[in-house]
């Protein structure tokens, strides 16, 4: 007899990739007898069992399912690929079944053959579906010499056979072969850089290449790669349903028809899931679709999420419990699909992802913070979705974008920058329209956090916060005259008004106003430090900025003091391994660098950024403490690994594409700078220091800082001889002195730029200037040294002297 060895749809390109699978099946090939390959609609389901077969020489009976819609078709079908002859009355008896495996059990006597049923889904789940799986049934159980192929994108199960029975799921193809595949089909085209787009655009579906690789081909290059990519990006659904395609093989149809085998209802779920952007769990899904009697997690597995998971619409990853709709299969939806209450649908996702969003901001400040990011991954489009939902708030919806905005502002700040200005400023437009005051306050709390943390905008930062500020306080007055039993509004309002002093003495830190700082952190504190464990994330906030405060005032132990403190609660509240207990450590360093014990605070500063990289910590902390540890090997004359450091710190600020951190990039541009001041390198070092200076304008930094970066840009130009420049910069730096000593007393860089000054007169020998520079270092010293008595800060004592003696001396030289 002559079997039809899978020459039933003759292959125009040659067989690519699979080679993992193909290893699966030829292991399992030995000691199993039934094989289900299942996967979604032109996957390559049949081309894989076919070269498996062909690669195998074996004898097969090709059976395309889709064109058999009753067991008297399949009947006759098989006999006729087996030359018998069918017998009548199929439906009256059952002699027909006798006849079949007898006929079966004959042609296989001397060897095995495969009986290949292709496109099985619609038989399966036709009017004799039950009736199909029964027979391939009774042929394992009566025919030893036969083995049985089925290709669908419906999952069946043999609970009865499972010992022979062996399944492959298989999914689209890699990038390696995605590109293999267009290659071959596009062998004349030069794909050059966007060979890599196209892949990607294709999702791995070998219908997709396929389409792609002709069009490609076609007309002479009409269509370039680059064309091809836009196409794709812009309509790929269109493009790839060109009218000009057979409608067999146009992908929209292909894929529509594929939907339209689910039930209307189905239908429906797969358009409200559709909703979702990324992928999903069973609570996450229920949620969305409503359903009635708010089933559980296992019953949304069970009635809804794995009939269509069986048809292999939705993907579903064992590992993360996580189900997904394949891309091409959105846009299909999209096209063929309206949702039925677009409100309605928007508001039941705006209550589920803000949970979302809410237990994943939990996470984050506890110890379980690694699993937070891990979620966070999976949710990214998801909540990147519900943000920009706000544009569409209705009454029903508005508390959750409150929420939002005024709970969790921490996590948009370092994961969704891009999308806060958008999300914020609409969150100001619903708070006027509503007329909440006390909204609108958590609003600018928000976008004050939002200018001051990562836009390095401290001056619409420290606008923002009053705006809020006022409210609160108004509130709070109001609502100590007016109550006298404390309620959870009580609660919140004292937390948000807390929240505001913290947030606002860290934007008067940022400006180098560390006396004000303070004070707004004692007002956060006296709110906060018996309020329970609510406040406990705020209390160790702010001991943890009123120890840098105190630092940058020269309280050193003070400062100690607290970051010990803090350390402390967080290392008991998060663990050992948790960012901001590296930022703890971070900050214990500064402290002992200040002391001048330079080898622990080395030893601390490395711990911290081992602990943050390892913790996956904000980049910005990562980006500080990366310019802390430059800055100690700098000390050491460790000039190549301290460039290696500020590099990779600037990698990560590049990284941050979405939004300019110009705070970041004043800091390293400092440090680099004063890398390069110390190896020799004057020129680099200027160039630094002049981008610093310009960055710090930029952003509206005052006071020390910045009167601390004019005179390290002053200092490499007086080593270049460019006197007048120099003069120019400390004249500028020397604006600022009054502020700087307003905000840090003890303060040694308003002495560092007179003297400075008072080289460069020497130099041009403008004896009148030089003087008078003498006696300015001379008040400043005395002035210095009457704070340090005053405040107990005697460390500095020394140097004071040492340069009062140094001046003094100048003077009576030039008596002489």
């Amino acid at each position: 007899m002559d079997y039809n060895s899978n020459t039933a749809d003759p292959c125009e390109w040659d067989f690519v990739g699979r080679r993992a699978e193909l290893l699966r099946l030829e292991k399992a090939y030995a000691t199993h007898r039934l094989f289900g390959i299942f996967g979604m609609r032109s996957v390559g389901k049949s081309r894989y069992v076919k070269e498996f077969l062909r690669s195998r020489e074996i004898k097969t009976i090709y059976v395309e399912l889709r064109l058999i819609n009753s067991l008297n078709m399949l009947y006759s079908n098989i006999c006729a690929q087996i030359g018998e002859e069918p017998i009548t009355s199929v439906v009256e008896t059952t002699n027909w079944l006798s006849h079949l495996l007898a006929s079966l059990i004959y042609v296989s006597r001397e060897e095995t053959i495969v009986l290949n049923f292709d496109n099985a889904e619609d038989a399966i789940e036709g009017s004799f579906g039950d009736d199909l799986m029964l027979i391939l049934s009774y042929v394992m159980k009566n025919c030893k010499n036969v083995k049985i192929f089925i290709s669908s994108t419906t999952r069946v199960q043999f609970s009865q056979l499972h010992k022979i029975f062996y399944s492959i799921e298989l999914p689209p193809f890699s990038k390696q072969e995605s590109l293999e595949l267009l290659q071959i089909v596009a062998d004349e085209v030069d794909l050059g850089e966007y060979s890599d787009a196209i892949v990607n655009l294709s999702e791995g579906l070998p219908l997709v290449l396929l389409m792609i690789g002709s069009t490609l081909k076609e007309d002479d290059g009409l269509f370039t790669p680059e064309d091809m990519v836009e196409l794709l990006v812009n309509s790929r659904l269109e493009t790839l349903s060109n009218e000009f395609y057979p409608k067999e093989d146009r992908v929209g149809d292909v894929y529509r028809q594929f939907i339209l085998r689910l039930s209307k209802e189905f239908q429906i779920y797969m358009t409200d899931l559709d909703y979702i952007p990324g992928s999903f769990n069973a609570k996450e899904a229920g949620g969305l679709l409503d359903l009635e009697g708010s089933q559980s997690q296992a019953m949304v597995k069970h009635n809804i999420l794995a009939p269509i998971r069986r048809r292999n619409i939705l993907t579903y990853d064992a590992g993360t419990g996580r189900f997904n709709i394949q891309g091409i299969l959105r846009e299909v939806i999209k096209a063929t699909f309206a949702i039925k209450d677009l409100p309605e649908l928007r508001k039941r996702y705006c209550e589920v992802f803000t949970e979302v969003v809410g237990n994943i901001s939990e996470k984050l400040g506890s110890s379980e913070y690694a699993s937070a990011l891990t979620e966070f991954a999976a949710e990214q489009p998801n909540l990147v979705k519900l943000l920009g939902d706000v544009a569409y708030t209705r009454q029903d919806t508005y508390n959750f974008f409150i929420e939002i905005a005024a709970q969790y502002t921490a996590l948009i700040e370092r994961f969704m920058p891009a999308e806060s200005d958008r999300f914020y400023q609409n969150c100001l437009r619903l708070s006027e329209m509503y007329n909440r005051l006390d909204d609108k306050a958590m609003v600018h709390l928000a976008i004050g956090s939002m200018a001051t943390n990562i836009k390095g905008d401290l001056v619409n930062g420290q606008t923002n916060y009053k705006h809020a500020l006022e409210v609160l306080e108004s509130m709070e007055t109001t609502d100590s005259e007016s109550k006298s039993v404390v309620t959870k509004s009580d609660t919140d309002k004292k937390l948000h008004l807390a929240t505001g002093y913290q947030r606002m003495g860290w934007n008067m830190h940022k400006q180098g106003k560390n006396d004000e700082a303070v004070k707004y952190y004692k007002k956060s504190l006296k709110i906060s430090i018996y309020g329970g464990k609510l406040f406990e994330p705020l209390v160790m906030q702010s001991f943890s900025s009123m120890g840098i405060a105190y630092t940058f005032l020269g309280h050193l132990d003070t400062a100690e003091k607290y970051h010990t403190a803090c350390l402390k609660r967080r290392e008991a509240t998060l663990g050992r391994e948790h960012p901001y207990v590296g930022a703890c450590i971070n900050n214990i360093a500064l402290v002992l660098q200040q002391k001048g014990e330079f080898g622990r605070a080395l030893e601390y500063h490395l711990r911290a950024l081992e602990l943050k990289r390892l913790s996956n910590a904000p980049v910005i902390s990562i980006i500080n403490s990366l310019s802390n540890v430059a800055n100690a090997y700098n000390d050491l004359s460790r000039f190549q690994d301290a460039h290696t450091l500020v590099n990779e710190a600037f990698d990560l600020v590049v990284s941050q594409n979405e939004i300019r951190m110009k705070d970041a990039e004043a800091l390293l541009y400092n440090t680099r700078g004063k890398i390069y001041s110390k190896e020799g390198k004057l020129a680099e070092a200027r160039l630094a220091f002049e981008k610093t200076a310009e960055l710090s304008q930029e952003i509206s930094l005052h006071g020390f800082l910045f009167m601390r970066r004019l005179v390290s840009l002053a200092k490499v130009l007086e080593r270049l001889s460019e006197y007048p420049d120099c003069l120019w910069i400390t004249k500028e730096a020397l604006k600022l002195k009054d502020e700087t000593i307003k905000h840090l007393p003890h303060n040694d860089i308003v002495t560092d730029c007179l003297q400075c000054m008072s080289r460069v007169y020497r130099a041009i020998d403008d004896r009148l200037n030089y003087v008078q520079s003498l006696y300015d270092i001379e008040a400043e010293c005395l002035r210095r040294e009457r704070v340090c008595y005053g405040t107990n800060v005697d460390t500095k004592l020394q140097e004071i002297n040492k340069v009062l003696e140094d001046v003094r001396q100048k003077m009576e030289n030039l008596e002489l």
